[in-house]
């Protein structure tokens, strides 16, 4: 998983951009709880006064028991269907 502050804070930038792409309601309600969770740990890793370790454990659990990128590809296919309609 990741290991370094930068590793997160890169794959946290890189789920929000395409999470903030969709742009269908239904889909948006799915999309929306990750794209908040990941806006927190976003934030909790600028601030500097918070052990980077335990977060970045918190964010591989996160990430690893929600499946996040299984989530985001499943989102990209409603997404698309959505369009198809």
């Amino acid at each position: 998983m990741f290991t370094t502050k930068q590793e997160v804070i890169t794959n946290i930038e890189k789920n929000k951009a395409l999470l903030k792409q969709i742009k269908y309601k239904k889909t948006q309600k799915f999309s929306k709880p990750l794209l908040d969770m990941l806006n927190k740990f976003h934030i909790i890793l600028q601030n500097e006064d918070k052990n980077v370790q335990e977060i970045i454990s918190k964010y591989n659990q996160w990430y690893k028991q929600l499946e996040i990128n299984i989530q985001i590809d499943r989102i990209k296919v409603y997404e698309k269907m959505q369009e198809m309609k």
